[in-house]
């Protein structure tokens, strides 16, 4: 079982990648989504909107810029898509917080009900994300597109030189 995930994420880094960024965005709502619910005293859903609104920028910018590095993409055609699976997010999070939000006024019922609202979407969105928001270009074969570029690594020589 480990050497099928390590081959899997060998294979294709983005799926880690995905999982750090996916994390920190997590660990970002949840705090976001607490401030406004604690201290600005905003309604659970809204606390919750306010918070995927807040989180989804720095989402797309890391998954843009060190997930799926650009490729020549223009950024403005997989915003569109991105915000709009983004907004799915929201909307089942939101509907499962309104629903721990009728039966407890708990903090981690409520924000654990964001949590999994936002998991059910999750592989989903890494399947759009990356088949049809950040996949390459039309003129890149699989040749072009090495292990070595979602690292960035310039030359692989550099690492084996370390």
């Amino acid at each position: 079982m480990f050497a099928i995930v390590r081959n899997l994420i060998v294979q294709r880094p983005e799926i880690l990648k995905f999982g750090f960024v996916s994390g920190f965005n997590v660990v970002c709502h949840q705090i976001v989504f607490y401030i406004f619910r604690q201290v600005f005293d905003f309604g659970d859903v809204w606390a919750n909107v306010a918070a995927a609104i807040i989180t989804a920028v720095p989402a797309f910018v890391l998954s843009r810029i060190w997930v799926w590095p650009a490729q020549g993409q223009d950024w403005r055609k997989q915003a569109v898509p991105f915000w709009v699976i983004a907004l799915l997010g929201v909307f089942v999070s939101s509907a499962m917080v309104a629903a721990a939000g009728q039966i407890s006024e708990t903090t981690i019922v409520v924000q654990g009900a964001s949590f999994f609202g936002y998991f059910l979407i999750w592989l989903a969105k890494f399947f759009v994300l990356d088949k049809f928001v950040f996949s390459k270009t039309e003129t890149a074969t699989e040749d072009e597109y090495e292990i070595t570029d979602c690292f960035n690594v310039e030359d692989v020589g550099d690492l084996e030189r370390s």
